[in-house]
């Protein structure tokens, strides 16, 4: 059993290790592209799990908590480039889109919970964590090889402003193309 102290030094790790990402997002979104920062996210959530597995000592939580802000910052701000773009949502439908993705993730908490305290009843912590990970992992190989490539800016393809982000993506606000000829474009 973990003691609150634990548990709150547990979020402040998480945190502190989530604002670097959000600080730096739209030079790893034009390095990687959404669906890049998702399978990342997807992995550093896999690695948490195996981890959480093993773990004989619950202090041992902070060395691997960093990982839990860098699956929540990638995957969020991916998920949110995502569905900003105008292909994925409907022209002028981009930040109603944008408005459902807490939406989906807090449903997904939600029955992530539920079926995660029902699983940790029926075979205990550890062995619950090694069965997220390998649902976590089939999924994360299931996006990656049958998943569609997105058409945006962002996407699967880096953007190629990715040797000069800085000077590129100072240009354009969050959200748009740097592509003129680019179909898909926001501007």
């Amino acid at each position: 059993r973990a003691s609150t102290l634990l548990c709150g030094l547990s979020v402040v790790v998480t945190v502190v290790f989530e604002l670097p990402i959000f600080e730096y997002a739209k030079k790893i979104l034009a390095c990687l592209g959404s669906r890049n920062m998702i399978l990342l996210g997807q992995a550093a959530w896999v690695l948490r799990a195996l981890f959480y597995a093993w773990m004989p000592r619950p202090w041992l939580v902070l060395l691997i908590e960093p990982l839990h802000g860098v699956t929540f910052a990638l995957v969020w701000t991916a998920a949110m480039q995502h569905v900003a773009d105008v292909a994925v949502s409907g022209e002028g439908l981009e930040a109603s889109a944008q408005g459902l993705v807490p939406v989906c993730f807090s449903l997904g908490s939600f029955i992530g919970v539920f079926a995660g305290g029902v699983l940790f009843d029926a075979v205990g912590s550890h062995a619950a964590y090694g069965i997220f990970s390998v649902a976590v992992g089939v999924s994360g190989v299931a996006y990656a090889t049958l998943g569609r490539s997105e058409a945006t800016c962002y996407g699967t393809r880096p953007a190629r402003v990715c040797k000069d982000a800085e000077s590129s993506l100072e240009q354009q606000p969050f959200g748009r193309c740097d592509d003129q000829n680019s179909k898909h474009s926001l501007s």
